[in-house]
């Protein structure tokens, strides 16, 4: 969810929207959890596209269990 929120902050601040999101790099470390991220995923930065990749991986800094990396085209 915290993720989600920082994106649209991060979006919004740079004068673009989750509409122009055209890619997303996303790592997950634990993978039970995977399956509860589509749905968060398509609430906050809308439909998936074929720029859209999710690895599983073993440890993130600190104690974060999900790292998004997030590509916008502003017009």
């Amino acid at each position: 969810e915290q993720v989600g929120k920082n994106v649209g902050t991060c979006l919004k601040a740079g004068g673009a929207s989750v509409k122009d999101i055209f890619g997303t790099v996303s790592y997950v470390t634990d993978v039970a959890e995977f399956s509860k991220y589509p749905d968060l995923r398509q609430r906050y930065f809308g439909s998936p596209s074929e720029w859209n990749t999710v690895l599983p991986v073993p440890q993130l800094p600190g104690d974060f269990l999900v790292q998004v990396e997030v590509f916008a085209l502003i017009h």
